[in-house]
């Protein structure tokens, strides 16, 4: 990844440009810009329910 070129929404929509489900990323950033963590929430509007998960990155010298 690149510092602060993270995808930050994504939305999915049916054949009648419904949105079925959306995409949501919050991003915690370090010194340099990069991520250090992500909030990750779903919401699927077909059944009316939402996810959420946290995601932790490490970076290898």
């Amino acid at each position: 990844m690149f510092p602060l070129n993270n995808p930050s929404q994504v939305i999915y929509r049916n054949q009648e440009n419904e949105i079925v489900l959306t995409l949501n990323a919050n991003y915690v950033y370090d010194d340099d810009n990069y991520p250090k963590s992500a909030t990750l929430t779903s919401v699927d509007s077909r059944y009316d329910e939402s996810t959420s998960l946290t995601l932790i990155y490490s970076y290898v010298n």
